[in-house]
């Protein structure tokens, strides 16, 4: 791989692209972190104890890996601006592979953590329906005993 001005001018502007949507994932990651964090803190001032779940972990992860992102595409970004204001080009291969796996690696990032809510909210809804209907086996017993009552009477 080489690095040439057609490349280096689409992923000058690619990477923008990239890092707008990561600040947008980034900073819906922070507002839900906040929330769950005011949460917690009104759960502990009320007296209950409050343990790490995997969601306010998760959530930090997805945070951390939105940073991580982002400081990788201005780096990226910042390259590529320097590159294409050389007046002598080289050819710079490794320059090549990192800008070219730093957009693919940002766009998979981007596409899999953008879905990541609504897997998470998926998963919420399973579990509390799980337990909903899990409650109404065990109440269904105590129905069939007031049915067989009432035809007694």
């Amino acid at each position: 791989m080489e690095m040439t001005d057609g490349f280096a001018s689409a992923m000058v502007t690619v990477i923008p692209v990239i890092m707008l949507a990561a600040s947008v994932g980034m900073n819906n990651g922070i507002k839900l972190l906040t929330k769950h964090i005011e949460r917690d803190i009104q759960r502990v001032e009320a007296g209950e104890r409050v343990a790490d779940d995997w969601e306010s972990i998760a959530r930090s992860c997805m945070a951390l890996v939105w940073i991580l992102l982002t400081a990788v595409n201005v780096y990226a970004e910042y390259r590529l601006i320097f590159w294409l204001a050389a007046n002598d080009r080289p050819k710079s291969p490794a320059l090549t592979q990192f800008v070219a796996y730093t957009g693919a690696v940002g766009f998979a990032i981007v596409v899999v953590l953008g879905l990541m809510p609504i897997w998470v909210t998926y998963e919420k809804r399973r579990n509390e329906l799980g337990r909903l209907e899990e409650a109404q086996r065990q109440s269904q017993p105590f129905r069939f005993l007031e049915g067989q009552d009432r035809g007694r009477q």
